[in-house]
């Protein structure tokens, strides 16, 4: 099989990677003869790429492999069953065109992650989860079955709820092969709009009390925050909901945002644009009347582009702390980033609750947090690696942008599931990252 080489890069990290590349099409036609795409014996590892979304290079290959690009193409299916409340959907549709799809017959998802430009079978190797995964868990749950294709002998098979390989592939990044198609359990559609409210905190204190009541009554529900030497700010946006016919959209023209945040991305523009933002969002007071929107929060999508104001990488991070440690992890995160006068634009706090099903899934029950800083900070990331792991608090793979000192905790099949990634040929940067650092664990 011939290959074509092309730039990747990741969602934290604008300066691609040159890889040897081959774009799989699906063409919704799962009886085609995918052992054209069978990778020959000289090629020491793949991966598989979605939309390429993730924050880290989970979905790029090593120098020595080759990325296999899911292609959407206008043949790609989608086809919905109203009697089971189910749709079978190929993996590179994404999520933008299938929630578009389901609500016109009435439906929609029951999870769904922060950018609408994440395809399905993205979705499902990384278990996402959204705004409402204080009730709804992760994305992985509503999964009933599941189309692979192993690239090492050719051949593709189902896989069901039972079937080991069916937990390790979702949440799993690939190791089981590339998917083709993905069954999902749908509900029937709550409203033709959701209802937005706004709640300010000033303190992390507040914020954390604040979410965890809010989140007993609300559909979707995420705060953002800030840290930088100054006060500490905050926002809590809660939707649920309505019959109402939407009146505002979130979404912020793609060609406007792109240029504007590149443009302040410029190293001299930089930290004084995001202290500015920063003011804008958090000290604004909060609205007083509720916004009806035209859909679920989709905030990696509402702005596009706003990777680009840190210049060419940021790091983000995400983990999960108990609920009786919130303040406290908080304050300690605070002291660290004013320690090195780091700064930050969209840090973020959610609520999970209930067990995911995945051998490699993300998170169970407690207060998810999430963290940006520059990807110079080097020592603040070691600092912070060091905090993590000194307190056991579970890191999502997906976002795990750099090297750090150790494999994250909170994964104990962590050795199984390199095991299977090195069985099947599977390797990505990101991988063999974790592979180096689990040594010292």
């Amino acid at each position: 099989m011939a290959f074509t080489k092309k730039n990747f890069s990741s969602f934290g990290a604008v300066n691609p990677l040159r890889r040897d590349f081959i774009t799989l099409d699906i063409e919704g036609n799962l009886n085609k003869p995918f052992s054209q795409y069978k990778i020959n014996s000289k090629t020491k590892n793949y991966i598989g790429m979605g939309a390429g979304q993730s924050y880290g290079p989970i979905s790029i290959s090593k120098p020595n492999g080759v990325t296999i690009k899911m292609h959407r193409s206008a043949s790609s299916k989608i086809t919905l069953d109203k009697n089971k409340s189910t749709v079978l959907v190929d993996s590179d549709v994404n999520i933008r065109t299938l929630n578009n799809y389901l609500i016109a017959n009435g439906y929609c998802l029951s999870v769904m992650p922060g950018s609408d430009k994440a395809t399905v079978g993205g979705c499902v190797a990384a278990d996402v989860h959204g705004k409402n995964c204080h009730i709804n868990g992760s994305f992985g749950d509503y999964v009933i079955s599941i189309y692979i294709f192993d690239p090492t002998l050719g051949k593709s098979f189902l896989v069901e709820k039972g079937d080991n390989t069916f937990y390790w592939t979702i949440g799993g990044f690939g190791v089981t092969g590339l998917i083709l198609c993905v069954r999902l359990k749908i509900i029937m559609l709550p409203g033709n709009s959701m209802v937005l409210n706004e709640i300010r905190c000033l303190s992390p204190e507040s914020l954390i009390k604040s979410l965890v009541k809010e989140s007993e009554n609300s559909d979707d529900i995420g705060a953002w925050f800030c840290i930088d030497n100054t006060k500490f700010k905050s926002k809590i946006y809660i939707a649920n909901w309505s019959h109402k016919n939407p009146k505002t959209s979130l979404k912020i023209p793609d060609i406007f945002s792109r240029f504007i945040f590149t443009f302040l991305g410029l190293y001299l523009w930089r930290r004084f644009m995001i202290k500015f933002l920063n003011c804008y969002i958090y000290l604004s007071k909060e609205s007083q009347h509720p916004r009806e929107i035209n859909s679920v929060m989709f905030p990696l999508s509402t702005i596009t582009g706003w990777n680009k104001i840190y210049g060419s990488s940021f790091v983000e991070r995400q983990f999960l702390v108990p609920f009786n440690y919130g303040t406290e992890t908080m304050k300690g995160i605070i002291n660290i980033y004013r320690k090195y006068k780091a700064i930050s634009l969209f840090c973020s706090i959610k609520i999970f609750r209930g067990k995911r099903i995945g051998f490699m899934s993300f998170a169970n029950e407690g207060i998810c947090l999430s963290i940006q800083y520059e990807s110079h900070l080097k020592e603040l990331d070691n600092e912070l690696t060091i905090f993590l792991l000194k307190q056991g608090f579970p890191e999502y793979i997906a976002k795990i942008q750099q090297t750090s000192t150790s494999f994250p905790t909170g994964y104990k099949r962590y050795k199984t599931w390199f095991n299977i990634a090195k069985k099947n040929k599977v390797d990505s940067i990101l991988m063999s990252w974790l592979k180096m650092n689990a040594k010292n664990r």
